[in-house]
């Protein structure tokens, strides 16, 4: 029963160290003082050697009870554990004290910190006395300032109004000008479309000119020409005329033989043999017939002309071929075997040979 009551009274130290080093704690921090990162870090520790004598001492009851119960001595284990227990008790006691000695120093160094801080707000509330003055000159002109800007603001919106106003006129400017752009860029097709016209029209009008110049040459070609024709008519008139009195033969040439008929110095042989074909005498010595019509001349004479003839009041020799080298010509030879056929001439133009006009 002693040892039990031994136990109790270890316990009770143990849990009035507990309280002492609580209470203090309670009463430091009443008193508004913050405890730094070890304090908090000691009185876990505390707590922690706390929680470790109440499980010894429950232990050591139970070895207590089991000991007496198996009528073992414990004596001499229950003494050593207590040893120990008193000694982390007095260890913690003496920390706590260290702690809260450390605790007061540092309360201390508050209480000034705290005097020299109310020193430090006496002298700015000083200095806020002096200074309201121009605090309340200063607020003056802020209400000042403010009553500017709201002024701003006002004149602000009345000129934003305004710039919507002159926004909407400038939208409906813009729109009226992006139609006369339009106007103008369709009068500028136009215009152009104009120009193009005028330049074809130009065009036109040139070649038109042009043509009309060149008609205007023509007509003054066929002018000269008429002129020309109605003279030589008349002298083809006078000629054929002063032919037809002076003899009774007339000598007609057909298109194609015109036409083969070469150039000035062939154009005077062939003169010199129509005239011997216009002579009767000459002809009836020199012809042969061909067919339908007859060859003259006869001979070597390279030359050789096939004609038909007609006997009227007067005597028509139409000379349908001419050739200069019968005797290389395919188709006189070709003709010679078939002979002059009439009816190939039928409706072929003749011509009147003005002797006297060849050149």
């Amino acid at each position: 029963m002693r040892q039990i009551s031994r136990h109790i009274g270890y316990m009770t130290l143990v849990l009035l160290g507990a309280i002492v080093q609580m209470g203090s704690a309670v009463i430091v921090k009443a008193l508004g003082i913050s405890y730094p990162d070890d304090m908090i870090a000691f009185l876990l520790s505390f707590l922690g050697v706390l929680a470790v004598s109440v499980i010894v001492s429950e232990v050591l009851l139970f070895a207590n009870w089991w000991s007496g119960k198996a009528n073992v001595p414990s004596a001499t284990l229950q003494l050593s554990i207590y040893d120990r227990a008193i000694e982390s008790r007095n260890t913690a006691i003496q920390t706590l004290r260290r702690k809260l000695s450390d605790t007061e120093n540092e309360l201390n160094l508050i209480k000034r910190s705290f005097s020299e801080v109310e020193s430090s707000v006496r002298s700015l509330e000083t200095e806020r006395d002096a200074l309201k003055p121009s605090n309340d000159i200063l607020e003056t002109k802020l209400e000042n300032e403010r009553q500017r800007v709201k002024s701003s603001q006002i004149r602000i919106k009345d000129l934003k109004k305004e710039r919507n106003g002159f926004r909407r006129a400038s939208d409906k400017v813009n729109s009226i000008l992006a139609q006369e752009r339009q106007k103008i860029d369709t009068a500028q097709i136009r215009i152009q479309d104009l120009e193009k016209e005028r330049d074809s029209l130009k065009q036109a009008s040139d070649r038109a000119n042009s043509e009309l110049e060149q008609e205007r040459q023509k007509v003054d070609d066929f002018q000269k020409r008429i002129v020309d024709l109605k003279q030589e008519m008349q002298d083809s008139l006078e000629i054929i005329s002063t032919d037809l009195i002076n003899g009774d033969t007339v000598i007609l040439l057909s298109a194609k033989a015109w036409k083969d008929r070469g150039d000035n110095n062939e154009i005077q042989k062939w003169k010199g043999l129509f005239s011997k074909i216009k002579n009767p005498l000459l002809r009836s010595q020199q012809e042969r017939p061909d067919g339908d019509g007859f060859v003259y001349p006869r001979g070597a004479e390279a030359r050789r002309v096939r004609y038909l003839r007609e006997e009227k009041r007067i005597t028509v020799i139409k000379i349908c071929e001419i050739y200069r080298k019968h005797g290389d010509d395919k188709q006189y030879n070709e003709g010679r075997t078939k002979g002059m056929e009439a009816s190939k001439y039928k409706g072929v133009d003749f011509s009147y040979m003005l002797y006297e006009k060849a050149t």
